[in-house]
């Protein structure tokens, strides 16, 4: 079962590194904001956007997760403007 599970790691892990791949073949008009958000809030990026729930979303294709994904940084820069979209998105009661 140990190798099972080790084995399970090592897919995951290798399919992260195909969408990290797979975001340098999208267009740099579709990534510019997940790519800046990477440089600026890396630790951010990977709280907001675990690329685990991309992929099963997209039927672990790495492809139309890293599109997904660029998208999503893309949106949440469209809604949440230059000011907030790379902040934390919880709530909390001020």
């Amino acid at each position: 079962m140990e190798n099972f599970i080790s084995n399970s790691d090592a897919v995951i892990e290798e399919l992260i590194g195909q969408v990290e791949r797979s975001m340098n073949l999208l267009d740099d008009n579709i990534s510019k904001e997940y790519k800046e958000a990477l440089r600026s809030a890396p630790t951010l990026v990977k709280r907001e956007s675990p690329v685990i729930d991309f992929l099963r979303t997209e039927g672990f294709h790495s492809l139309h997760a890293a599109n997904r994904i660029a998208l999503y940084w893309k949106r949440r820069r469209e809604f949440f403007g230059d000011d907030r979209w790379l902040r934390q998105m919880d709530q909390v009661n001020v």
